[in-house]
């Protein structure tokens, strides 16, 4: 049987293009305007595995994480893992900015592949953490999606959009505490990847709990 959001072509939806070899991840990255989707996309092999992203209540930022890696790790910039995605964008209910890292596999079905991906994800969220300052709130294409707090909220994700099987709802969740900053890593629900497709609400919803029942209006939010 044929796995979903897998093929030898990928559909006709814009990926993001990356033809910088200095390494600046405003290079990697591409600005997504409301509505409009961007491919996350993986070729392990000979075949695709996809997942669309659409920034459905306001405009993102979207990188290449694991081509920009590639570049840092070469001049010595980067140590470890890397994973896949990086998302900024911000949480209309609060005012709050979020980088989201995403790291895809194409199924997901033993314990030891989710404990495998969670490892990944935090080492990715430290990378980028450490490169906050200088990659992140000083880019004028981030502040495009996000204005620029004193503090991201981070968060990662494991989205498998062939399926998720045979791991217990209690390990699809890792919290990351650390000195600087605090985290959440959560494998997504197939069920939320619906038609090979999620959108930015769909993955805030999983990390942010609903508890304002006003909603935040295009401003940031006062101190």
């Amino acid at each position: 049987m044929r796995l979903s959001c897998t093929g030898n072509e990928l559909p006709n939806i814009p990926t993001i293009n990356c033809t910088d070899t200095v390494g600046q991840l405003d290079n990697f990255c591409k600005l997504i305007k409301v509505n409009d989707q961007v491919l996350l996309y993986e070729q392990p092999n000979r075949a695709y595995y996809w997942v669309s992203l659409q920034a459905d209540e306001i405009q993102l930022v979207v990188c290449h994480l694991e081509k920009y890696a590639e570049q840092a790790a070469k001049r010595g910039d980067w140590c470890g893992r890397l994973s896949d995605y990086l998302i900024v964008g911000m949480n209309t209910e609060d005012g709050d900015c979020y980088i989201l890292i995403v790291e895809l596999r194409h199924t997901l079905s033993k314990v030891e592949q989710a404990i495998d991906k969670f490892e990944q994800l935090e080492n990715s969220i430290e990378q980028v953490m450490s490169r906050l300052q200088t990659d992140v709130i000083s880019s004028s294409l981030f502040e495009k999606a996000c204005w620029q707090p004193d503090k991201y909220k981070i968060a990662g994700f494991v989205i498998a959009p062939a399926g998720v099987r045979s791991i217990p709802l209690k390990q699809r969740t890792r919290r990351i505490v650390k000195d600087n900053y605090k985290g959440i890593i959560k494998i997504m629900p197939h069920e939320r990847v619906k038609e090979c497709k999620i959108t930015w609400t769909e993955l805030l919803n999983e990390i942010v709990p609903k508890c304002d029942p006003h909603r935040f209006k295009g401003h940031r939010k006062q101190p």
